[in-house]
């Protein structure tokens, strides 16, 4: 361990040939089998149940009667590092976890649960709310942002909270050139002049123009965190002037939680920062140990051994749902599930074959079989309850006579789906999907991926054709949702290559448009461009199914995907 500060079959009736493929596979099987007592556990999740001895037995907190206050959580693979300006780090879930409980970003986007209610509020845009920032005024030609910052915060470390870690912040993601700097220059900051300090809680950013309408919801993403610049300068170097390597392996926020400590590649363990400004997480500890393999990680929760296990498959979550000491709940969040294609690449290089492709895709059958009713039909490339998301330019129903036709010009070709092991519900969507485009005249073989691997291929534009359920846009809006995947710089364009002058001169409209009606209007017409294109194909909208102990709740989404563990109490 690292010092504590510095870490340097049974089928029911009626189930149709799809559940039957599944079985085949052993998917089935490897579900059913998960249900057994934690004295027959094996492989990863018997090493997580042995190392788990610092850790307070779920069934003795019971006889007590008090509420559990540490929480372990069976992560869908290891934390890649903590410093969101490194690419392992910023394309792992897990290590963003970490992250968000140990950083505060200077505004916060809490989304509803509820679908009904996140769709209304999303017809008039997501405003952001104070976080370090309490307050903002901004100049009459929304040049001029001035932000109030609160007074008598302390880091982990102990570190008043000033204008200049905000200042010290911003420049390091500005210096680490990744997502931050892009989200960063998005919004117009692209020098740290433009950062001044007015006095010790007030700072102005000074903005060559007026930026995206989503300005502010940029600052509160966990990948524009706030550091305590008076901790981190101590481990600077002159060539790594703002600590980016001792970042990635230790933390220094304002946060709610402090890293305690962890194994490299395995485990972190997280602990109430005795500092923080606001109102202290009821959870008091939290360990997170890497499972790549879903099914163990689904015995950990069934045995009582896990609190909240992440990414589990539809199948499981049935089992989850039956348990007697488990639940799922799903609540809104911008998750989706698409086919990303390398539109440069035969045979996805032509909008012509994408669309047959697409007619080859057994829909129904996905959300029916593979969702288990935990899914919704998605039929547009903008999350459905943003801002002017329709499905009113949706063509592309299962029709396989005519995905025939429209591959007939590369019937046989192989192609490889790539997808991620263990993880959701990637595996049966490309059974599916392989079913389909074999029974079209492809050649369709599967691959499955570490979720690691996964990532870091993926942010290199290493995979040419794959199941995606985990990338889904941060911040939400339609803007925000182009600029990331269809204009010709969007930070996620390694997912499809995707180019088009009208998506971008549609971008650029709505960066400058403070109309919500002509937003909406332009929106509309960009699903059209997009729909005809089929840079992506969309699949389902999942929203986030969170798998946990029946006493642990507070499951909810802020602006990004994942639920924040600040959030989370046991009854």
């Amino acid at each position: 361990m690292t010092d504590p500060q510095d870490l340097s079959d049974s089928r029911e009736a009626g189930e149709s040939i799809w559940e039957q493929e599944f079985d085949r596979r052993g998917l089935v099987g490897k579900a059913i089998a998960a249900t057994v007592g934690a004295a027959f556990l094996g492989g990863p999740a018997a090493e997580a149940l042995a190392s788990r001895g610092a850790i307070a037995s779920p069934s003795g907190l019971a006889r007590s009667g008090k509420a559990k206050t540490t929480m372990y959580v069976a992560s869908s693979g290891a934390y890649q590092g903590f410093n969101p300006d490194k690419p392992a780090t910023i394309a792992s879930g897990p290590s963003l976890q970490n992250v968000i409980a140990c950083y505060d970003s200077l505004t916060d986007i809490p989304i509803p649960a509820d679908y009904a209610a996140a769709q209304k509020l999303g017809k008039k845009g997501y405003p952001a709310v104070p976080k370090l920032a309490k307050s903002w005024t901004v100049s009459s030609d929304r040049t001029v942002y001035r932000l109030h910052l609160r007074p008598n915060v302390r880091s982990s470390r102990g570190n008043r909270f000033t204008a200049n870690d905000v200042v010290w912040s911003l420049s390091k993601a500005m210096d680490g050139k990744f997502v931050a700097a892009f989200l960063l220059f998005l919004c117009g900051i692209a020098k740290p002049d433009q950062l001044k300090v007015v006095n010790s809680t007030t700072l102005d950013i000074h903005l060559t123009a007026a930026p995206p309408p989503y300005f502010m919801q940029i600052l509160g993403l966990p990948w524009v965190p706030i550091f305590d610049s008076t901790e981190a300068k101590k481990h600077a170097t002159s060539s790594d002037p703002f600590a980016q390597d001792w970042l990635n392996k230790n933390m220094a926020g304002f946060g709610p939680y402090k890293l305690q400590s962890t194994i490299s590649g395995k485990r972190s363990v997280l602990v109430v920062n005795p500092n923080y400004w606001g109102k202290k997480p009821q959870i008091t500890k939290i360990t997170q140990d890497g499972i790549d393999d879903s099914g163990s990680r689904l015995q950990l929760l069934l045995t009582g051994v896990a609190d909240y296990a992440e990414e589990l498959t539809p199948l499981q979550l049935d089992q989850v749902a039956r348990s007697s000491q488990a639940a799922v709940t799903n609540f809104t969040s911008t998750r989706v599930a698409f086919l990303a294609m390398n539109n440069n690449k035969p045979p996805f290089n032509t909008p012509a074959l994408r669309q047959a492709i697409a007619r080859a895709i057994p829909y129904n059958d996905i959300i029916k079989t593979v969702y288990r009713g935990r899914a919704k039909r998605w039929k547009t490339l903008i999350t459905p309850w943003f801002q002017g998301a329709t499905d009113q330019y949706w063509k592309y129903e299962t029709n396989l006579a005519a995905a025939r036709a429209g591959l007939a010009s590369v019937k046989g070709m192989q192609v490889t789906l790539s997808y991620v092991q263990g993880f959701g519900a990637g595996q049966q969507i490309a059974i599916l999907v392989q079913k389909g485009l074999n029974a079209a005249g492809l050649n369709c073989q599967l691959e499955g991926l570490l979720r690691a691997v996964a990532d870091q291929r993926k942010v290199q534009g290493g995979i040419d054709f794959f199941v995606d359920d985990s990338d889904s846009p941060a911040v939400p809006s339609p803007l925000y949702n182009l600029q990331l995947y269809f204009t010709s710089t969007a930070f996620q364009n390694t997912l499809s290559h995707y180019h088009n002058a009208g998506i971008d001169a549609a971008a650029k409209s709505l960066t400058k448009n403070p109309n919500l009606g002509q937003q909406t209007h332009i929106v509309n017409l960009v699903q059209k461009v997009l729909m005809r294109d089929l840079a992506f194909i969309p699949i389902a909208y999942t929203g986030t199914n969170g798998a946990h102990a029946k006493s642990l709740s507070g499951l909810r989404s802020h602006e990004i995907g994942l639920p924040y563990w600040q959030d989370f109490h046991f009854s």
